[in-house]
């Protein structure tokens, strides 16, 4: 009996995290596929790079030359991965899902439906708002 109200739980689930998908700046399907792939893959050090931060091991890290160590440092740094990192995650890498594309074009359409959909928001609140109101807030 349970199995039978699965799908409809899915398929809530699925459109409710579209929804919040438009809030996150996060295009919904990209991330339940990229999410599903970082959680099977968390932690085996031979399947690293889907959703995860670069992280090497200490031999990975001393067999860099200098400027692979210099990059590696600065690519870990807190300003990087707590400030430039997600930026660019939310702000263009989301936006195009360019290397996501090998999942099929179901992700692409999803990135850009959630932009459309941020799209029409950005408009909406504008239009009600003014769009210094909505600067002061969103910029920051």
């Amino acid at each position: 009996m349970i199995a039978d109200t699965v799908p409809s739980y899915r398929l809530a689930n699925d459109w409710v995290g579209r929804l919040l998908g438009v809030f996150t700046l996060t295009p919904y399907d990209d991330w339940r596929r990229a999410h599903a792939i970082h959680h099977a893959n968390a932690g085996h050090l031979d399947r690293r790079g889907v959703g995860d931060i670069n992280t090497l091991t200490v031999r990975e890290f001393q067999a860099l030359a200098v400027r692979g160590r210099l990059r590696y440092r600065l690519y870990r740094h807190p300003l990087v991965v707590f400030g430039l990192g997600p930026a660019y995650q939310f702000l263009l890498r989301r936006r195009l899902p360019i290397g996501s594309i090998r999942g099929g074009w179901h992700a692409w359409i999803s990135a850009m439906a959630t932009n459309f959909a941020i799209a029409v928001a950005a408009t909406t609140l504008i239009w009600f708002i003014g769009i210094g109101p909505f600067l002061l807030v969103h910029c920051p």
